[in-house]
């Protein structure tokens, strides 16, 4: 199957064909004067494309429901083979209610600082996803502000953890 991009082109290319983008399905409605029958009926074979990608989530709890381990696996895993991890934090969007439900879990052996660093790269990527889909910079750059600002107290807490004597 040819993908969207290389299909639009190739419309494009063609003399009279348009292309109508319908935002709420990705399928469009295509104005057109072929004069190859053909060519018509191979481009609308090959037009719809769909592609689904599967995330899921293992959880492995305690007598307590507290998360002893996290695994993962997602069909467009970039890090094939590297599936556990020490949290997770999903937001969903409800527009109905206009307000966002959200998964927020983590294992209880995860170290206290990686959790407030995890903390710190969420609002990180936020801040990017603010940019990209809104390119409100003003907000991208007080949440970036934000992160660079959280950062700098991490390490100095770090720093102080280390130069305290051992407590016994």
């Amino acid at each position: 199957m040819q993908s969207l991009d290389k299909i639009s082109r190739t419309a494009r290319r063609q003399p009279s064909c348009r292309l109508h983008y319908l935002p709420a399905s990705k399928l469009f409605q295509i104005s057109h004067t072929f004069a190859y029958p053909s060519v018509w009926a191979n481009f609308i074979q090959n037009a719809i494309i769909v592609k689904n990608s599967e995330i899921k989530f293992e959880i492995t709890l305690d007598n307590d429901s507290v998360p002893e381990q996290i695994h993962w696996h997602a069909t467009d895993n970039p890090n094939e083979g590297i599936t556990e991890t020490k949290a997770v934090s999903i937001a969903i969007w409800d527009h109905y209610h206009r307000g966002t439900m959200k998964v927020d879990l983590w294992t209880k052996d995860m170290p206290v600082n990686d959790m407030k660093q995890f903390c710190i790269d969420v609002i990180g990527t936020l801040s990017d996803t603010v940019m990209r889909a809104t390119g409100d910079e003003k907000m991208s750059d007080a949440m970036s502000d934000l992160c660079h600002y959280l950062s700098d107290l991490l390490k100095k807490e770090e720093e102080a953890a280390k130069n305290q004597p051992p407590q016994v």
